[in-house]
């Protein structure tokens, strides 16, 4: 047997519904404040950046985006030289000439030594050591780029010739 609503029934199911209604109304009014308290606070913060910093990141993300050539780069460097038990502090230069072409020199103390890399005709490279007689470097040591320390000649494709 069908019964036939009430107009009670209907006046409760309404009552539930706006009930319902206002109360999403609350948390959506709430989110939106929250939303626009946090956004207004990052605004107000002061900003503050050195001016050479910010020149130096527009410069490398010219160059890492191909819209400024960097075809040579020098790197000066203070570090420490691990061989073994032997550990040696001193300084280091860092040289490459396009994606193909680099060299690291080091001089920590009575220890010194070269590195040379050209892999325009494939991976291959050199090392001097402290006496200047120069060596074949192991070809497995010539797998990663020659200019592996400077992210310009990592992130573009070599050019040959």
């Amino acid at each position: 047997m069908i019964h036939p609503k009430s107009s009670s029934d209907d006046s409760s199911t309404q009552r539930v519904a706006s009930r319902h209604i206002r109360r999403l109304l609350g948390m959506l009014v709430f989110a939106l404040l929250v939303v626009s308290m946090v956004s207004g606070q990052a605004r107000t913060g002061v900003e503050t950046s050195d001016p050479q910093a910010t020149l130096l990141a527009t410069e490398a993300r010219s160059a890492l985006s191909g819209a400024t050539i960097v075809s040579d780069l020098k790197l000066s460097a203070q570090g420490t030289w691990s061989a073994g038990s032997k550990q040696a502090s001193g300084g280091a230069a860092l040289k490459v000439k396009g994606a193909l072409q680099s060299r690291l020199d080091i001089s920590a103390g009575t220890f010194s030594r070269s590195e040379i890399r050209n892999d325009s005709g494939g991976p291959g490279g050199q090392w001097i050591d402290a006496n200047g007689v120069r060596h074949a470097a192991a070809t497995h040591n010539c797998w990663t780029p020659a200019g592996w320390f400077a992210p310009h000649t990592v992130s573009r494709k070599p050019q040959l010739g």
